[in-house]
């Protein structure tokens, strides 16, 4: 390795490392992430939600969100999490006063943006 190389090895070194932190080290620190809700009902008839994001026991991020005219634009929410299992829990009152309760496993991962689309 000539001197050159030898020189900039410490400052390379910190940059990675810093990088790495920047994107939550591989899924160990929580980063803010985009958490986009893509509901099994129609969008129109719901007036009310509430959004529920748990990593086991702890309830990491809990929203509620009222719709009179029903939901016209793209559920998003944003959240610290880290990797590993969660669960993202949704109840959508409709205009008829019923109520439907969705729940979902997932891992974020290293991604910026999740994707949450419970089933029926």
């Amino acid at each position: 390795m000539n001197q050159r190389w030898v020189r900039r090895l410490p400052l390379l070194l910190i940059l990675l490392v810093a990088y790495v932190i920047w994107r939550g080290a591989f899924g160990l620190f929580a980063t803010n992430r985009a958490v986009v809700w893509n509901l099994p009902v129609e969008y129109s008839a719901v007036r009310r939600l509430e959004l529920q994001i748990w990593q086991g026991e702890e309830l990491l991020k809990r929203e509620e969100r009222v719709y009179p005219g029903g939901i016209t634009s793209e559920l998003r929410s944003e959240v610290l999490l880290k990797g590993g299992p969660h669960r993202a829990i949704v109840t959508a009152w409709s205009a008829d006063g019923a109520s439907r309760t969705f729940a979902v496993d997932f891992d974020p991962g290293e991604e910026g943006t999740t994707v949450l689309a419970p089933k029926r």
